[in-house]
């Protein structure tokens, strides 16, 4: 099987039973809404968006989710203290985060998982979907606190309750 094909029986095995299955769509991306329980994380619109893209090469593929809007220069603390952040796994559940320029003087930092092997299984898929999960949760309240100290910092999510 191709790495899309796998990818795709993967989202297969994360939709809800009674639905259509996620599937890649022909730009070879998915976005996906998972639903948040107000009782676990205060999330905008009680959910968290997940975009899963297939390379254009399709030899890997990537989670990620907007976690913050970045208007303007950002001070350089708010920048060392993602770079340290990110530096040790355990600490941000494994995910890294970038930077996506979408228009002048406008950035959307993200949480991203990349995922490097030609090959993965459903069930291979499914906990990382949920890791990724777990992760974003954690980085949304850090990426919270980090931007009540930085004004051009414009966190999604209030964060957890």
């Amino acid at each position: 099987m191709s790495l899309k094909e796998d990818v795709n029986a993967g989202l297969a095995k994360i939709s809800a039973p009674d639905s259509k299955p996620f599937a890649l769509d022909e730009t070879g991306a998915c976005l996906i809404s998972v639903p948040m329980p107000d009782l676990v994380v205060e999330m905008e619109e009680n959910s968290l968006m997940v975009r899963v893209e297939l390379s254009p090469a399709e030899s890997l593929f990537s989670l990620s989710t907007p976690l913050a809007v970045v208007e303007g220069t950002p001070k350089n603390e708010f920048f060392r203290t993602l770079l340290y952040r990110q530096h040790y796994a355990d600490e941000v559940g494994g995910a890294c985060l970038a930077l996506q320029t979408e228009g002048e003087d406008l950035d959307v930092l993200s949480a991203t998982y990349h995922w490097l092997l030609g090959a993965i299984t459903p069930n291979e898929f499914a906990v990382l979907f949920k890791q990724f999960i777990m992760a974003a949760i954690v980085l949304v309240e850090e990426i919270g606190q980090m931007a009540s100290r930085d004004e051009a910092v414009k966190p999604v999510h209030k964060g957890p309750l």
